[in-house]
């Protein structure tokens, strides 16, 4: 709680206004002209007394201090006087100095020398003050009086009664005219002053009249209640600001020549929450100096939050807290540029998705706010962590010494070590242990380079069965090496025409080609590629797109010449099924426009794995083009024989690492028949991956493999080579019949 900061009174004259009020002014400048006009005839008749002999005139002498001294005491007596009497004691000196006047002339007009100049001063009091209707108050009976009876000069001679209102005339006439014109110019400022001091209370934002050091002066009750304060004149506002230097130097900028300065600051009063307010200084000046300020504060507290939340949402992880990408990209170009050691950590979870499918993403976000408070807790004070997005997050260590790769290992460790045990949350205890990535700056390491070696280094670790911690080292420099060339190479070879095509055939139970699977081939630099190399690669380096559009159009043109009951298969990757994918192809078989049912493409199990809902919608769309689906490698994950009910597809390639064990691995037997009864109840065809032996062949087909592929009926080859396989009859090779018998729990094939 904020206590309220000492009021520094202020001192009557620093609150006074610059201007009196009309009233004010009249009794002021009544009270000093009536003195300054006694005072005259006091000189006047001291010179007469002293030069004119035998003229008695001490008695007028006395008459006029008497006046002199009671016309001062009286103004004074307005000026303290309150608003409402002000007026009623000005309209009062002035009769009573007409009525003075009017004694004076009936004691003393006989007398020679007596006459003054307090008749014009009286004559011109009324217009002066009251127009028109002044000249009437004193213009008209100073006249009368006057006229009959007129003051004599030292000869004994009065002015005449036409002389006199003549001089009435000429006096109150311009003097009537100059008081209109200026009490509708003071009338129109009192307006103006009545509005501007209506607005001022009333505004809705705080508004204050400031002294030149910054003391209140005045305040409206929007300040007031801003600051939660019932008496703001004679503070200091400074005393409420939460940067007093903000408010300081703000006000500080203001001059004759800069009369209004804008700024931000926060204000503080009793008892209430800072409040932000948009202020707005204006300076008052006089002479070429600043002697008041007209201050506006505007609440902006909202909008500050607002920007507040704005800016940290687009710095920071919405979901944990922890920095982003832009901040960490920030600290690391920072760190680079100050050339001291620089360690970055890529933490990525193992298994994360397994949670996700299982429990739901909502789980999945508790799971990742529990691990992040884990990685902040294993941090220094001048470490930082961040969140990439998923379950990846990066470590920024910035080593105390030289030994720059111990630090960051120990770092790695206390992570592991740290996401080791299980987490508790709202969906029980949740297993998430990590693969971190380490890599060390050098000379030439950049913000890219950096995050880079740490992400391969954490791949590295997690191909190593993960949860552990792997450096950078020579060896991954090489395989990131070797994969840029590889990239390099695809990339100039898609540009010159794309590597080649090789093509396998399948066969059915008769020996008979009924497909050719398309094939990857690329020799770079004269050296052959490995085809899952490349497409590891490819999908690494985002060429998997530009890859598989040129295996297919190549494949479909050159299958155009193939029999009419020969189907291409052509691979296709997870990374590929993007929501373009229908469209594009669609536009590519309107192209080549191969025979119905000629195409088939061949999908992973991991695709098929990682998004069944949506495949199933993508695949029902390729269904609705006349496309032919397969399942390939299909064994090898952990998808489940259940996916088979859902997906709208025709054939299922069991992997070769099943067809290898046949005959004698009792239980590969049992997972190739149990599959294949499987999919023979979805009305699938069962092909048969890898059989390179009599025995593997003879198996497959009795298990209820009704197609084969591999080594021992036809290796891969080139198109030429597949074309004139065409006019040859099948080889005569007596197939078993397809049987099965359940032997327990496991399926024997019976020879």
């Amino acid at each position: 709680m904020r206590t309220l900061p000492n009021l520094h009174l202020a001192r009557p004259r620093d609150l006074a206004d610059d201007r009196l009020d009309p009233q004010s002014r009249a009794a002021a400048a009544y009270a000093v002209g009536r003195f300054a006009i006694a005072l005259i005839a006091l000189v006047m008749l001291s010179v007469r007394t002293a030069t004119g002999p035998g003229q008695d005139l001490v008695p007028v002498l006395l008459v006029h201090v008497a006046f002199a001294l009671s016309a001062l005491v009286a103004g004074l007596v307005v000026l303290a006087a309150d608003d409402a009497a002000r007026a009623r004691w000005v309209h009062g000196l002035v009769l009573a100095d007409v009525m003075a006047f009017a004694l004076y002339s009936l004691a003393f007009s006989s007398v020679p020398g007596a006459g003054t100049l307090w008749p014009v001063f009286v004559l011109l009091a009324g217009p002066l003050l009251w127009g028109w209707r002044g000249v009437l108050m004193t213009g008209v009976p100073t006249g009368v009086i006057a006229s009959l009876l007129p003051q004599r000069d030292e000869l004994g001679q009065a002015s005449t009664a036409w002389e006199v209102w003549l001089l009435v005339l000429l006096l109150t006439v311009p003097a009537a005219v100059v008081s209109t014109f200026v009490r509708r110019g003071s009338l129109r400022l009192a307006r103006a002053e009545e509005h501007f001091r209506t607005a001022f209370d009333d505004a809705s934002s705080g508004m204050a009249l400031l002294h030149r050091d910054g003391r209140i002066l005045r305040a409206n009750p929007a300040l007031h209640a801003l600051l939660g304060v019932e008496q703001l004149t004679g503070a200091r506002l400074a005393d409420f600001a939460t940067d007093e230097q903000v408010l300081l130097t703000g006000l500080a900028g203001l001059s004759s020549e800069h009369r209004a300065s804008r700024f931000e600051v926060g204000l503080q009063g009793a008892d209430v929450e800072p409040r932000w307010v948009s202020v707005v200084a204006s300076a008052i000046c006089t002479d070429g100096q600043v002697r008041r300020v007209i201050l506006q504060a505007e609440d902006i507290t909202e909008r500050r939050r607002l920007q507040d939340r704005l800016a940290f949402e687009a710095t920071h992880d919405s979901l944990t807290g922890l920095p982003n990408q832009r901040v960490l990209h920030d600290a690391l170009c920072e760190a680079l540029a100050e050339h001291r050691p620089v360690a970055v950590l890529f933490v990525d979870l193992d298994r994360f998705k397994l949670v996700n499918d299982s429990l739901g993403h909502a789980a999945g976000d508790r799971l990742l706010v529990a691990v992040s408070h884990r990685l902040q807790a294993c941090l220094r004070a001048e470490d930082l962590v961040a969140r990439l997005g998923g379950d990846e997050f990066v470590i920024l260590c910035r080593p105390s010494d030289d030994d720059g790769a111990a630090q960051a290992n120990q770092l790695a460790q206390r992570v592991v070590l740290a996401l080791r045990p299980a987490h508790s949350t709202l969906d029980g205890m949740l297993s998430a242990t990590g693969s971190v990535g380490v890599a060390l700056s050098n000379g030439d390491a950049t913000v890219g380079t950096l995050i880079r070696d740490a992400d391969t280094a954490m791949y590295a670790a997690k191909a190593a069965g993960g949860n552990r911690a792997m450096v950078f080292n020579d060896q991954l420099r090489l395989d990131v090496v070797r994969r840029h060339e590889i990239e390099s190479g695809l990339r100039d070879a898609l540009d010159a025409g794309g590597p080649s095509l090789a093509y396998q055939p399948i066969i059915d139970e008769a020996g008979r080609i009924v497909a050719a699977e398309a094939l990857l081939r690329w020799t770079h630099k004269g050296v052959p590629i490995d085809p899952a190399e490349v497409v590891v690669v490819a999908e690494q380096s985002a060429l998997i797109g530009d890859l598989g559009w040129f295996v297919l159009r190549r494949a479909l043109q050159e299958s155009a010449t193939w029999p009419a009951d020969v189907r291409l298969h052509v691979n296709v990757s997870a990374h590929q099924l993007d929501d373009g994918f229908h469209d594009a192809l669609a536009a590519l078989l309107q192209e080549t426009r191969p025979l119905p049912g000629r195409l088939c493409l061949e999908l992973t199990e991991t695709a098929v794995r990682d998004d069944i809902d949506g495949l199933v919608t993508k695949l029902q769309q390729l269904r609705a083009l006349g496309i032919r689906l397969a399942i390939d490698d299909f064994g090898v994950g952990n998808a489940s024989l259940t996916y088979l009910a859902r997906l709208p597809v025709q054939d299922l390639k069991i992997d070769r690492s099943f067809i290898s064990g046949l005959p004698d691995d009792a239980g590969n037997v049992a997972i190739v028949a149990g599959v294949a009864a499987m999919a023979r109840a979805y009305g699938m065809q069962i092909i048969a991956e890898g059989v390179e032996t009599r025995a593997q062949d003879l198996t497959a087909v009795r298990l209820g493999c009704t197609q084969r592929q591999g080594y021992l009926h036809h290796r891969p080859m080139t198109h030429d080579a597949l074309q004139r396989l065409w006019p040859l009859e099948p080889p005569l090779v007596a197939v078993p019949r397809a049987r099965a018998v359940a032997d327990g729990s496991v399926f024997r094939a019976v020879r």
